[in-house]
C-alpha cells in the first residue's frame, strides 16, 4: 500500500483494480474494492487502523472494482449503469469465480451477496464526508459507466481503468 497524501492511501500489489481510501474526520471513503476476498479481509483490517467506511464507490461495473463490497460497511455509491449491471449477477456466478482466482478465499464467500449501489448517479454527483468533497463525474471510455473521483482538498483524481500504466487500455465496450 502507498500513501499518497496524508489522507489518501492506494494498493497497486493487489489483482485487479487498484482499491484506495481516503480518510476524513468522519469516516473513510473507498475507491472500489479487492477483487479477491483474501485481499479485501487484509484491505479490510488495513482500513480499520484509520476509521469505518462510511461509502464505498465503484468506479465501473467490472468485477475486479466490486466483488469485494459484500466485506465492507457503508454505502456503496456508483453510476446508475454499475447498478444496472450488478443487479443481474447471481451470487453463484461469483463464487464460481473465486474458486478460479482465490482459493484461499472460498471459505470467505459462504454468505455471499452481491452488494448493490444505494446511490447512483447519471452524470456528476457531489458528495461530502468530514471536510472533503469527492466529485463523482462519468467520463464514458474503459466502459459506458466510467466513474472519476476528484478530491479538490487532496488535489487526487481516482481515473478507475480509463488511465493505465505498462499495459494497453481495454476500450472494447
Amino acid at each position: 500500500m502507498e500513501q499518497l497524501t496524508a489522507n489518501v492511501f492506494v494498493e497497486t500489489g493487489f489483482r485487479g483494480c487498484n482499491p484506495s481510501f481516503v480518510t476524513t474526520r468522519e469516516g473513510v471513503v473507498m475507491i472500489d474494492s479487492p477483487y479477491r476476498p483474501s485481499d479485501a479481509i487484509k484491505w479490510r483490517q488495513e482500513i480499520a487502523r484509520r476509521g469505518q467506511v462510511v461509502y464505498q464507490i465503484n468506479t465501473e461495473p467490472h468485477v475486479d472494482h466490486w466483488i469485494g463490497n459484500h466485506f465492507f460497511a457503508g454505502s456503496v455509491v456508483a453510476h446508475e449503469g454499475v447498478r444496472q449491471a450488478l443487479s443481474s449477477v447471481p451470487a453463484a456466478e461469483i463464487v464460481q469465480r473465486v474458486r478460479d482466482i482465490d482459493p484461499e478465499g472460498l471459505p470467505l464467500m459462504k454468505d455471499y451477496q452481491v452488494k448493490l449501489p444505494t446511490i447512483t448517479f447519471a452524470e456528476r454527483l457531489h458528495l461530502y464526508l468530514g471536510d472533503h468533497e469527492f466529485v463523482l463525474l462519468n467520463l464514458p471510455g474503459h466502459t459506458a459507466s466510467e466513474t472519476a473521483v476528484f478530491v479538490p482538498q487532496e488535489k487526487v483524481v481516482f481515473t478507475g481503468d480509463n488511465v493505465f500504466c505498462r499495459v494497453q487500455a481495454f476500450f472494447q465496450e
